[in-house]
């Protein structure tokens, strides 16, 4: 995925011609998720690019880079898997993971996603909310500045309450149910002149378009980071331990607490992080399996330059 791509569909394809996507469950996961939709909409213009994606604290990799990831994280076979990610950002890489399990007949039950920054927990839950309201007011923002969709987000009960899930339903709704909608919840003229005009541009540019992707298998989000998994896993009853069959570090991780993290694997499970050369200058995906109830062994996965890999 050297060059830039119209669509994530496009980009999909790209992967895969390229050799980063190597699996069709992989490349299936990318031609389900949309990744502009997991992103604000000031870094949205190079989402379909081959290259990180940041704004303030939402950062993501590079698409190659989580289609290594989620090769190694061998998501293959029809079979029920608990993952955790640890760093699950934006909620796009644990979303990808969904996808590729579904895609190859499997299910990822439980899937928890940490994340030390509450903002990004809360943007990760509204990216699979079913909930109408949240679902129309996590479109807003994802459609438009974030200030605007604070404006306008009282809007949102109203519209749920008139049968509207998305902001594709609100803006097709009859004239005279936008009327009743926006006296019933007190708005200045001045106010319902800007929902009117923003409402009329998102049917001009993405009409019948959803913001969000389909509800993706429950993923439970939580604030928390690396450090706060390595504490808990020195108590040696922790309930975290032999916990998951799947594990993805978003992050570096050093090498004491990489071994530490080993401890959350279940049998046969397999761990995935990123791990810089010794001269900073490289960062390989480190696998990890525990093999049966024995300890986990390590090998190198692939190597990448100068990417850190947040989800």
């Amino acid at each position: 995925a050297s060059r830039g791509s119209d669509t994530h569909e496009d980009m999909a394809d790209t992967l895969a011609r390229d050799g980063a996507a190597r699996s069709p469950h992989v490349v299936a996961a990318f031609r389900a998720v949309d990744r502009a939709q997991f992103l604000p909409a000031d870094a949205r213009a190079d989402a379909y690019i081959d290259s990180p994606a940041r704004s303030g604290v939402f950062h993501q990799s590079s698409p190659s880079i989580y289609a290594a990831a989620l090769e190694a994280l061998d998501l293959g076979g029809a079979r029920r898997r608990s993952f955790l990610n640890i760093g699950s950002g934006t909620g796009y890489f644990s979303a990808l993971c969904a996808a590729a399990a579904a895609a190859a007949g499997g299910e990822l039950s439980p899937h928890v996603g940490l994340e030390r920054h509450a903002e990004l927990v809360d943007w990760a839950r509204t990216r699979t909310t079913t909930d109408p309201a949240a679902r129309i007011r996590a479109e807003l923002v994802a459609f438009s500045s974030s200030s605007l969709a604070d404006h306008l987000a009282d809007i949102a009960p109203y519209a749920a309450a008139r049968g509207a899930s998305s902001l594709a339903e609100l803006a097709a709704l009859p004239a005279d149910t936008l009327d009743d909608m926006i006296a019933s919840a007190g708005w200045s003229i001045l106010k319902a002149a800007t929902f009117r005009r923003h409402l009329a541009r998102y049917h001009d540019e993405h009409a019948g378009r959803t913001w969000l992707p389909p509800r993706a298998p429950d993923v439970f989000y939580d604030v928390g980071d690396v450090f706060d998994v390595v504490e808990a896993l020195r108590d040696a009853h922790s309930p975290l331990r032999g916990r998951f069959d799947r594990v993805y570090v978003g992050a570096g991780v050093d090498r004491s607490s990489c071994r530490v993290l080993l401890r959350l694997l279940a049998p046969d499970g397999l761990l995935v992080a990123p791990r810089d050369d010794r001269h900073g200058e490289a960062q390989r995906l480190v696998t990890a399996v525990r093999r049966g109830a024995g300890d986990a062994s390590t090998a190198p996965r692939m190597s990448a330059r100068n990417e850190a890999s947040s989800s």
